[in-house]
């Protein structure tokens, strides 16, 4: 083989190798391309899901503060009407207002709950619903005198037994709702991540 033939081979080889290789590089790009474009969509949707989580949890902590809130005003409605020792001038006025206070705190913590409890867990939601019965159960029982009384009833064992019931209204509000409320806030704080 002579240096011309030599030559003109290695320029053959030299121009499949360079076609070769802006072929490679060309096919290089296009997939650096396609994988940076699927990157940012990838990274797009991950800002997204982030955004809605973020969302999520905001919303949860509004919802947390404003049940929690309602519930310690119906906590402290009740504990001032089941109370057994109350001065007023006018005691079945006082009475009354009370009640309907208690009332009022009781049905805004309720319809709160039902209209947000998505937002909890199923475990969440049983404590939710066991305090709810517990103040639910303390109004009962601290009205049926009342009940008794406004249905005009004379039963002196029925009224004895309603205002027993009354009495353990105030023990419940006391004693047992606190301790229902501290699983509660210690359940919300998991919730918050403040534990």
């Amino acid at each position: 083989m002579t240096t011309n033939e030599m030559i003109i081979e290695v320029l053959k080889l030299l121009g499949q190798i360079g076609i070769f290789g802006i072929a490679a590089y060309w096919i290089q790009k296009q997939i650096d391309k396609a994988a940076n474009k699927r990157l940012e969509e990838y990274k797009s949707t991950l800002s997204l899901l982030q955004l809605k989580g973020i969302s999520l949890h905001s919303k949860r902590f509004e919802v947390i503060e404003n049940l929690y809130g309602k519930l310690v005003e119906l906590e402290f409605s009740l504990h001032t009407l089941t109370n057994p020792v109350k001065f007023a001038p006018d005691f079945e006025k006082h009475e009354s207002e009370l009640v309907e206070n208690s009332n009022q705190a009781f049905q805004s913590y309720h319809i709160f709950f039902e209209k947000n409890k998505i937002y909890f867990s199923d475990e969440t939601c049983k404590m939710i619903h066991e305090i709810r019965n517990a103040f639910y159960n303390a109004i009962w029982n601290y009205n049926q005198p009342r009940i008794l009384k406004a249905q005009e009833i004379d039963d002196k064992e029925m009224l004895k037994e309603a205002r027993q019931n009354m009495m353990k209204s105030y023990k419940s509000v006391k004693d047992d709702i606190p301790k229902l409320r501290a699983e509660l806030e210690s359940e919300f704080r998991k919730i918050l991540l403040v534990e």
